[in-house]
């Protein structure tokens, strides 16, 4: 299965393919000094092994660069665990600055994500977002603290509330002395299920209407893919706008141009991409000349792939009167692949079975061939309800549940060494 690599350029998402059997190990930042590269800071990726679970289990980052953060948009997220390491030039190593670790819950969502500055050796604590989910996964509330003298101290809160899986009103809550006041709310619509608005208010002061503030209106083309964003600002008794990206499309439904535009409809930036048979080659970006109505290209970023089609460095290029050359802060990424993990060992899983479920009275397993060792069933508390491994060693399992009660449990199989998990609803 081909997973899905983003560019994030400048603001601008753009959809790399990797083979089946590569995943980004790392790449390198170089930054040109007039003469040479001269190596800035590393990002190393560190992958889960455990059976089809190819999930990254740390990412080691450098600070934010203009161009380009590359992951994997199948698994990785912005609450993973990283660590941020830094180039020390005159003893030729990178050292540790900002760590991130964070805690899951038994459904293996993340229930806790810590920053830690790390200053001549010693950790200390700085910030802290605390998440809590509904029955389908979406994250219903995440408070942000920062630590004190001693311990966390809360700062913000925001409250979501969902209609299905979409979100339909977030609160934004503020910590005061002795309890959360209410400091703005952003409302959603939504047509078709996709995402047509959404405004936001402050809730400060006497009015409990609260007071316009923020709106975003989106358009789509009629392949659904996003035509523009529209950002307005109330101003006394109407909508003002301030800003709108539009983005273009090729006849390969590929992003093929954005357009952003300032008020009164000047054109002041765009971003026009190439493709080649492997993906995106080539993206230039232009300012445009209110008083000559002409485009001026500023900046362009060169996509060069390996012979199996993966990325291979990304290079950026400033221009002047003779054209596009690389000049002194201009930055060069070398990307770094492994062969993909877990591959050899997700036969175990490959035709992995539990049914029926929902269930109301026992439950079948089948691994087709693969030995079952164990079996164990929690709540979503995290208490162990079930557990079975001595008397195990088949590739089907027909597991009691009538003496469960009714609701969510989390069943895990492990087989050659290997696990997997899967929720099973009981339902008497």
């Amino acid at each position: 299965m081909k997973k899905l690599l983003t560019t994030i350029l400048a603001g601008s998402f753009t959809i790399l393919t990797a083979t089946a059997q590569d995943q980004i190990k790392s790449y390198t930042v170089e930054k040109y000094d007039g003469t040479q590269y001269v190596k800035q800071d590393s990002v190393s990726y560190l992958w889960s092994t455990n059976q089809d679970d190819e999930r990254l289990l740390n990412i080691f980052t450098s600070q934010w660069y203009r161009a380009p953060i590359l992951y994997d948009g199948s698994y990785f997220n912005s609450y993973d665990n990283q660590t941020t390491y830094s180039w020390d030039a005159a003893n030729s190593r990178y050292f540790t600055s900002v760590v991130y670790t964070q805690e899951l819950n038994v459904l293996g969502q993340i229930k806790k994500r810590a920053r830690q500055l790390l200053d001549s050796g010693n950790i200390e604590n700085e910030s802290m977002w605390e998440y809590s989910y509904d029955l389908n996964g979406n994250v219903v509330e995440d408070i942000y603290y920062t630590w004190g003298d001693t311990s966390w101290v809360a700062l913000n809160k925001l409250n979501r509330k969902f209609f299905g899986n979409q979100v339909d009103t977030a609160l934004i809550l503020m910590r005061g002395n002795s309890s959360w006041d209410q400091n703005s709310i952003i409302t959603y619509k939504y047509e078709n299920s996709r995402l047509m608005e959404k405004f936001s208010k402050l809730l400060i002061g006497s009015n409990p209407q609260g007071m316009n503030y923020q709106k975003f209106i989106y358009t789509y083309d009629t392949v659904n893919n996003s035509k523009s964003e529209l950002v307005q600002r109330w101003s006394v008794s109407m909508w003002e706008d301030l800003e709108r990206l539009t983005t273009y499309y090729n006849s390969a439904n590929q992003v093929d141009s954005t357009i952003f535009e300032s008020p009164a409809g000047i054109i002041s930036k765009r971003k026009v991409f190439k493709y080649n048979s492997n993906g995106l080659s080539e993206v230039v970006s232009s300012n445009y000349n209110v008083s000559q109505q002409k485009y001026y290209p500023q900046v362009r970023f060169s996509f060069n792939y390996n012979p199996n089609g993966t990325l291979q460095s990304v290079i950026e290029e400033s221009i002047d009167a003779s054209g596009w050359l690389i000049k002194s802060d201009d930055l060069r990424y070398n990307y770094n692949y492994q062969t993909r993990v877990g591959l050899a060992e997700h036969s175990s899983f490959a035709n992995f079975k539990i049914y029926p479920n929902p269930t109301s009275d026992q439950i079948t397993i089948s691994t087709k061939g693969n030995r079952i060792n164990q079996i164990r069933i929690v709540d979503l508390s995290g208490k162990v309800v079930f557990e079975n491994q001595s008397t195990l060693n088949a590739n089907e399992i027909k597991v009691p549940i009538h003496q469960l009660e009714n609701g969510t449990y989390i069943l895990t199989v492990t087989s050659n060494g290997q696990q997997k998990s899967e929720k099973v609803v009981v339902n008497h």
